[in-house]
């Protein structure tokens, strides 16, 4: 929808509606006063009108994840970045007995072999990491923890809620 359909000019609409014969100064400064309420609200209106688009306009994809980011505690640089975490597949270790490969490593293949603990392939793992500049880190603990309470805040509301993550700060 056209935000033009939101605009509307209350003194002018007030002029309008009253008849020409009422069109005077004192009449007029008192609908006016009469007004001011509806006044206030349409601006409550108009900027609860500019959140909702903003909301609608990102979603949880990386892109408008890290652009809301960036809008909210980095505005002028943009250096927060949401970097999707790297998908580990399990190397499995068989018995002898089980007549499957058991080998770690060969010199034929010219790369190793990781073992993973248990933890990596867990389903607590973070989908996504943040990383933050280290020079957007507060100074002191306690607004070190309000900034990272806010940075959860912003993200919970626009990721989706099966999705897991991580904020670490970056050089």
């Amino acid at each position: 929808m056209q935000d033009n359909a939101y605009q509307i000019d209350h003194n002018r609409l007030l002029l309008l509606l009253l008849p020409t014969f009422l069109r005077k100064l004192k009449i007029v400064a008192l609908l006016n006063a009469y007004i001011q309420p509806l006044k206030l609200i349409y601006i409550a209106f108009k900027a609860y009108k500019k959140e909702v688009d903003y909301v609608l306009a990102h979603n949880s994809q990386v892109v408008y994840l890290q652009a809301v980011l960036n809008d909210s505690f980095d505005n002028t640089l943009r250096r927060i970045k949401v970097v999707n975490a790297a998908v580990k597949e399990p190397n499995w270790i068989y018995r002898y007995d089980d007549n499957k490969p058991v080998h770690l490593y060969r010199t034929l293949d010219l790369k190793p072999n990781y073992v993973y603990r248990n933890a990596d392939f867990s389903l607590h793992r973070p989908d996504f990491t943040i990383e933050v500049p280290i020079a957007l880190k507060p100074s002191t603990d306690s607004l070190i923890d309000k900034f990272i309470i806010a940075m959860k805040g912003q993200t919970d509301k626009y990721k989706l809620y099966s999705k897991n993550y991580n904020i670490v700060w970056i050089n």
